[in-house]
């Protein structure tokens, strides 16, 4: 469950893709939505399933059933993702992209 802008979102933890770092919050990215949690990455960590959650890099939870590919480049990839998604105008009143 997850408090946002008033708003309670019911978050299926199977379909959380990545969860990204943003300071003492953390992004969870979640289909074409992301929510804003306050919680850390340590914390968030610590109440995962560790056989389906990995930690990557200290600012980045990926679902390991939602990895497609391995690689070099995978976490710059994932990176520019979330920066696109953050460039993306947002709908006036929508709490939520």
């Amino acid at each position: 469950m997850v408090r946002e802008s008033g708003r309670v979102y019911f978050v299926r933890v199977d379909e959380i893709e990545w969860i990204e770092a943003a300071g003492n919050y953390a992004r969870i990215h979640v289909g074409p939505r992301d929510h804003l949690l306050r919680e850390t990455m340590k914390m968030l960590e610590a109440r995962l399933d560790p056989e389906k959650f990995l930690r990557i890099h200290r600012s980045m939870i990926v679902n390991v059933e939602r990895i497609r590919q391995l690689g070099a480049e995978l976490p710059r990839r994932v990176r520019d993702r979330a920066r696109e998604r953050r460039a993306r105008p947002r709908a006036e009143g929508t709490a939520i992209g």
